[in-house]
């Protein structure tokens, strides 16, 4: 990670070198166009401006012009010769790392890699594409700790909630899901979760077979509050879940899916209604991570619902008050 980022620093200062040395070279260009077709008496007016604001710097421009004008040459010859290499050799010199969350260190899962060319990548994302349905490859060179938006509304992240909320189990149930995107889940539950609210995160293997689920004890080993399960014989979401809940020992229960991310603050409210009544069953606003890029996006407010064919769907709703929860039949 520290060599990603000096790396990445380097660039950035050899881009900001050439961009000073081209605008030197652009503004010669400009004023010897200027120089040509118009006349003195035209110019005259800028002339006493410039004389006056940086009369000063005539020396150094005489003695140096030439050098800033070859060296940003030079440079400029050097950005175009390194955007030709990299396209040419189909290496991706921009694949730029994000910093994790709360300005942590990046975490990365085992399958990251730091350079990848440009056919390789998209061959790596088609066969992430066939085998997920999402773009795991893309997962595996993100973070798992990576910085998320805050999309709460601004009235939602001026509430306060006691202290005392009950303490949760978080059960997470999944079957041959992309390591990394399970990962990340983890992730984001124990970084945005205050510590006194968790009780544990429990995630029950629901009889996986994918070979790169090999290596997840020893990723878990790694965290804290978590523990795995692997169920003898597929058994289905809903045994999976019930299985779970019978070994948690939280005074109250969260279900996950198995490729989510937790925002800011998304358990306390989800824990002050069942604190006020314990027969509700709260659900949160449910975001969008895009399936191709993972990018984060915020999604509109929304309550489940089926039909009369028993289909579930998501329906839009409208809300005033934002603070206020949306009072659902699902």
């Amino acid at each position: 990670a520290k060599k990603a980022v000096s790396d990445l620093t380097v660039i950035c200062r050899a881009l900001r070198v050439i961009l000073v040395l081209q605008c030197s070279v652009l503004g010669q260009f400009l004023w010897r166009v200027v120089l040509k077709y118009t006349n003195n008496d035209q110019l005259r007016p800028v002339r006493v401006f410039l004389k006056k604001q940086y009369g000063h710097l005539k020396p150094y421009v005489k003695t140096h012009g030439k050098l800033l004008y070859g060296a940003g040459m030079v440079m400029s010859a050097w950005a175009v010769f390194f955007i030709l290499y990299a396209n040419l050799f189909n290496f991706d010199y921009f694949e730029l790392s994000y910093a994790g969350v709360t300005g942590a260190p990046p975490v990365y899962g085992p399958f990251y890699k730091r350079h990848v060319s440009i056919k390789e990548k998209k061959s790596l994302k088609d066969l992430a594409m066939k085998k997920h349905r999402f773009n795991s490859f893309k997962s595996d060179q993100t973070p798992l700790n990576r910085e998320i938006p805050d999309t709460r509304s601004e009235g939602c992240a001026e509430l306060l909630y006691p202290h005392n909320l009950p303490v949760a189990s978080v059960i997470i149930v999944f079957h041959n899901e992309a390591l990394t995107v399970l990962l990340r889940t983890v992730y984001s539950v124990l970084d945005r979760t205050p510590p006194h609210l968790l009780k544990e995160i429990i995630l029950v293997d629901d009889f996986s077979d994918e070979g790169e689920l090999k290596t997840l004890d020893a990723e878990i080993a790694k965290l804290q509050k978590t523990s795995h399960i692997r169920l003898p014989k597929r058994s289905g979401l809903i045994k999976a879940r019930l299985f779970g809940a019978s070994k948690a020992t939280g005074q109250v229960m969260i279900f996950l899916d198995s490729h989510c991310e937790c925002n800011v603050g998304w358990i306390e409210p989800l824990l002050y209604e069942v604190k006020k009544d314990r027969s509700t069953v709260p659900s949160p606003k449910i975001d969008v991570i895009m399936y191709e890029s993972f990018e984060y996006r915020q999604a509109n407010p929304q309550v489940g619902a089926f039909d009369w064919s028993f289909t579930f769907y998501w329906q839009m709703r409208e809300q005033k008050n934002f603070t206020e929860p949306l009072i659902a039949p699902v």
